[in-house]
């Protein structure tokens, strides 16, 4: 295999699967478009996690949640409830937490229209990794497709098989409202922590 330029090493892995020639022109794209997205926001920050009672106790938590036995202590001796608080001896309640059915998906629907073909295919490739990469990271699962094409299954894996058929896609129309309204319809999304690119 061909040397990576510097700083694409890690994504040498996806970057194998294409020629010589579409490897440096895509590897270009990643670390931009890597920045651009970002990371892919966590269960706790889309409000997916559910609190369920009381699971035990901890050593760590808010002092709302802090026992009323501390707080008893904080009243009768305030010189050992500070240094109990120094050296992280306070017990707090730890509250369980219940992740809904189903996991999080990160799905790409791309345009593969007549304004898509060329430069528009190389970065529609690179960001299929990117955002593979960002889904795995983010403990979601990846699927995508042609956005044109519906009823479709979408692929879930970024491999040769799949890239040749993408590839072969092209449409003499525009995506229309009613394709993303019908997608939107077959995927039963977004559900509680979806991304739709």
């Amino acid at each position: 295999m061909t040397a990576l330029p510097h700083g694409l090493e890690t994504w040498s892995e996806p970057l194998s699967l294409f020629r010589e020639e579409l490897m440096s022109a895509i590897g270009a794209w990643l670390p931009k478009l890597s920045s651009m997205f970002g990371t892919m926001r966590t269960k706790e920050q889309v409000g997916a996690v559910h609190l369920e009672g009381v699971s035990g106790l901890t050593r760590r938590g808010s002092y709302e949640r802090l026992m009323l036995s501390e707080w008893a202590l904080a009243d009768a001796a305030p010189d050992e409830f500070l240094r109990r608080a120094a050296n992280a001896e306070h017990l707090f309640i730890d509250l369980a937490r219940r992740e809904p059915a189903g996991s999080r998906r990160c799905i790409a629907l791309l345009d593969c229209g007549p304004e898509q073909l060329g430069a528009p295919r190389i970065a529609h490739l690179a960001a299929l990794i990117v955002l593979s990469r960002r889904a795995a990271l983010g403990g979601a699962d990846f699927c995508w497709g042609a956005l044109q094409r519906t009823p479709h299954p979408l692929w879930d894996t970024i491999d040769r098989a799949s890239i040749d058929h993408f590839l072969k896609q092209r449409y003499l129309i525009l995506p229309t409202p009613a394709q993303l309204t019908r997608w939107m319809a077959l995927l039963e999304a977004p559900r509680d922590g979806d991304e739709i690119w």
